[in-house]
């Protein structure tokens, strides 16, 4: 059933909308259920949404000469979603502290600053890289998100949401817009990163009892929690990174059935 979100009492409207996603544990019954009505009504919103402006893009010239309106929309995308996480992340550090957990670390937010990068000067290792680990990613966030204990209304969520709604929508433009085709021989690139984020992330996960990108604990993050009640650790850390290779070598052959049916 879902929940019947409200403002607690303590609470102006104004408050409630800038209060950051770690606050909103302290009011359990705030939040909204997954895949619940509010859920997939944000879900349905965001797809249309990038369906729209994919078509939009894909109608834009691709004249090498003449790229510069496709360049400023992929700028403006990319701008957008990095510009929504810096602007909560600040406020998130400025109300829940500087700690750790309260830092950009997870791999969309990696991801969402490669895109400018990717934007800027556009590269087909970037391009490989934001196929496999950011599409997804930004897909996963949207469907599970971790941020359920927010109201849906609130900043925290909906920012939530933009960003990872502007990082899917990065990488449909590229692809709708055929920018570039997905090559299973650059495979390599989204692997090298996410293997070294994962090197990376760990540690501090175990040093700070954090659970950026889930690995090795998911810390009650649907559905990879049942996977680590089941399989415990390191089997659902090895699981996890055999599942993630799998992931990616999937999205690679329909991305070429695809390309071979066009």
């Amino acid at each position: 059933m879902e929940q019947q979100a409200h403002i607690p009492k303590d609470m102006s409207a104004f408050e409630a909308f800038f209060t950051s996603g770690p606050l909103w544990w302290d009011h359990p019954g705030c939040g909204f259920e997954l895949f619940g009505p509010k859920h997939l009504a944000v879900l349905a919103l965001v797809a249309c949404t990038i369906v729209l402006l994919a078509y939009a893009y894909a109608r834009l010239t691709q004249d090498a000469e003449k790229s510069r309106p496709r360049r400023r929309a992929l700028l403006a995308v990319s701008l957008t979603g990095t510009t929504t996480m810096a602007c909560v992340y600040a406020i998130r550090i400025a109300q829940a502290g500087l700690a750790v957990s309260n830092l950009p670390l997870y791999s969309c937010n990696l991801c969402m600053v490669l895109s400018i990068a990717d934007a800027i000067h556009p590269s087909r290792t970037l391009d490989n890289v934001l196929f496999a680990m950011g599409l997804t990613g930004g897909v996963g966030a949207l469907l599970f998100c971790g941020w359920t204990q927010c109201p849906i209304w609130c900043l925290a969520s909906l920012s939530g949401f933009v960003e990872h709604g502007c990082l899917v929508l990065f990488c449909v433009m590229r692809l709708v817009g055929r920018d570039f085709y997905p090559d299973v021989h650059r495979i390599w690139a989204p692997i090298t990163v996410s293997a070294a984020y994962l090197a990376a992330i760990i540690p501090v996960n175990l040093a700070h009892g954090t659970s950026f990108m889930f690995v090795p604990d998911p810390m009650e993050t649907a559905p990879l929690e049942a996977l680590y009640q089941a399989l415990g650790n390191p089997g659902y850390t090895v699981f996890f990174c055999l599942a993630l290779l799998v992931l990616y070598l999937l999205e690679y052959a329909i991305a070429g059935q695809v390309r071979r049916r066009a």
